[in-house]
């Protein structure tokens, strides 16, 4: 199905529904959700509601299931599920009637990262009290290091695959309840879902701020500089110079050689179509936006504080898209995504080939160095030319 198909939204009626799929998150902050369920030609369906109480959710966040879905399907993996605008009507008041409908998928039968080590624990594998916050990554390392990953190969190459997937769609929301494991398949990742968390799609109201928080991924994928490891040295600081997101990167390549092949094989493919990739709001489905209005949900129905509801209802104002620009902008930064997250791949691969193999070895100056350029203007810690160094190693 093309994306424009997926971008027509289809009705649903709450009372119509074949039943209500339960959702229970299993980590320190407890929810749940009750989605309904349709049969359609043949086929178990869900309607996954916008939230009025989830952080940052607008319109858009169906536009990133839908978006990525469609990429991941075409480019990545066929077994993902296409996820398509729809709305439901009479659905539960805390819940927008404005979603996306998704195909169930796997035996039904589903354990997540965390439920799994919570009931087989592994030392070093210390995630039982983790909190699901957005707008942060989450350290997939120790998991890809512990010994049920590494004894089974087809779980720790699916698991990397998707780690890979979230970086390439700058996931601010990757937690550990995200990845779903089969429990009558042996345990193995089914295929990714969730996407709504997507850097490009947030704050669609305010450029500037969207803009920032684009910024801020791309500065979480960058290699330190020597000068980076000497101020760390002379201040004496006990912590890791690269970042989370580098740290996960790192241990896939190293480990997880086939899979990266595989992914940046596919990662050329879709650079090569992304501007063939065109959204559309033909149906008006994205009306008015805020990402702050979550707030007057929030104050509603989760801390049950009409005063306060009353007051951010009069306060937090939605305003109109422009939406076009906001899909321009969209395929601008997925080109420089592949873009980055390739150069990334191929520099820790040049490293490892000239005999660096800790990722707290790997500095910019370094890469000079391998690539057989002048650093001498680019030694000031703020001015390091990383986008052309970067590139450089593309062309490498």
């Amino acid at each position: 199905m093309e994306i424009k198909e997926l971008l027509k939204p289809l009705e649903v009626d709450y009372n119509g529904r074949k039943g209500n799929l339960n959702v229970e998150a299993s980590g320190v902050v407890k929810s749940k959700k009750y989605f309904p369920i349709y049969e359609m030609n043949g086929k178990i369906v869900i309607f996954k509601p916008l939230s009025k109480t989830k952080p940052l959710t607008t319109e858009f966040f169906s536009y990133a299931e839908v978006y990525w879905s469609y990429v991941i399907n075409r480019f990545f993996d066929k077994r993902t599920p296409l996820y398509r605008l729809a709305k439901c009507q009479n659905i539960e008041e805390k819940y927008y009637e404005k979603g996306t409908l998704v195909e169930k998928i796997g035996s039904g039968n589903f354990t997540n990262l965390l439920e799994y080590f919570n009931m087989h624990p592994e030392k070093g594998v210390e995630i039982r009290d983790y909190v699901n916050y957005c707008m942060m990554d989450y350290d997939y390392t120790f998991i890809l290091e512990s010994n049920y990953v590494k004894g089974n190969k087809e779980v720790g190459s699916e698991l990397a695959f998707q780690i890979l997937l979230s970086i390439l769609r700058m996931d601010q929301n990757f937690h550990y309840e995200n990845v779903n494991l089969d429990e009558k398949n042996d345990f193995v990742p089914v295929p990714p879902i969730d996407f709504e968390f997507s850097t490009p799609f947030l704050y669609p109201e305010d450029l500037e701020t969207r803009q920032y928080y684009i910024n801020k991924y791309f500065n979480n994928l960058v290699f330190p500089t020597e000068m980076h490891q000497i101020l760390k040295k002379s201040l004496n600081l006990d912590f890791t110079l690269t970042t989370i997101l580098m740290r996960n990167i790192f241990i896939i390549v190293r480990d997880y050689s086939e899979v990266v092949d595989r992914f940046l094989e596919c990662l050329d493919n879709f650079y090569s179509h992304v501007d063939d990739i065109n959204l559309h709001d033909d149906y008006s489905f994205i009306g008015e936006v805020s990402s702050e209005y979550w707030n007057v949900g929030h104050a509603k129905y989760k801390l049950n504080d009409i005063e306060k509801y009353e007051e951010l209802k009069g306060n937090i104002k939605k305003t109109s898209v422009d939406k076009d620009k906001v899909f321009e902008l969209i395929k601008q930064d997925n080109k420089k995504i592949c873009e980055r997250l390739k150069s990334i791949i191929k520099s820790i691969r040049l490293f490892m080939m000239h005999g660096y193999t800790d990722l707290e070895d790997m500095t910019m100056d370094k890469l000079y160095f391998i690539l057989g350029m002048d650093k001498d203007n680019n030694r000031n810690i703020e001015h390091v030319d990383y986008e052309g160094i970067l590139k450089k190693v593309l062309e490498y």
